[in-house]
């Protein structure tokens, strides 16, 4: 049974169908071509298969939820299926110490079950406390945290509700 394929500007349309506003047939064949991020198993004018699909949404999932550089991401996408992809957000999620709304995390593309509630937000102290590393939180696509586990999280709280008010 042969596989469907997908030209780069169908995929495109299918990803913005799922909320990435900005991506284009050109960010499609950059990440593939330009980038090298994927080998593209298919020949002539539907030339991506589902598994590229899926690894675009692994690109587009870890440049949201992490800092990686698109070397790491190439390897992850390649190594990591879409759901350990998926896994590996949500608990990136789940280490950032202020509380996201039930809305905000079905909104999130990392949430696959409906009913996914984030555990309290209260850190727990430890004798180890200042050998723990420190916590990275992305704020925004423009900024980053990266915090020491001693600053508690109402005083983080604020410092976040800063940083997002900032035009």
């Amino acid at each position: 049974m042969n596989e469907r394929g997908y030209t780069a500007e169908e995929v495109a349309e299918i990803l913005r169908a799922e909320g990435d506003a900005s991506i284009s047939k050109r960010t499609v064949n950059y990440y593939a071509f330009d980038k090298n991020m994927f080998e593209v198993s298919l020949g002539g004018k539907g030339i991506f298969s589902e598994g590229e699909i899926n690894k675009l949404r692994g690109i587009r999932m870890l440049k949201e939820c992490t800092n990686y550089s698109l070397e790491q991401i190439k390897k992850i996408i390649n190594m990591q299926t879409l759901e350990d992809i998926k896994q590996l957000c949500l608990r990136r999620a789940t280490e950032i110490s202020y509380p996201l709304t039930v809305s905000e995390i079905r909104r999130s593309p990392y949430a696959s079950e409906p009913d996914y509630e984030m555990p309290h937000p209260k850190l727990t102290t430890s004798p180890k406390a200042g050998l723990e590393k420190p916590r990275t939180i992305k704020v925004n696509n423009d900024v980053t945290l990266v915090v020491s586990r001693k600053i508690d999280n109402e005083r983080l709280s604020v410092i976040i509700r800063f940083i997002q008010n900032l035009k």
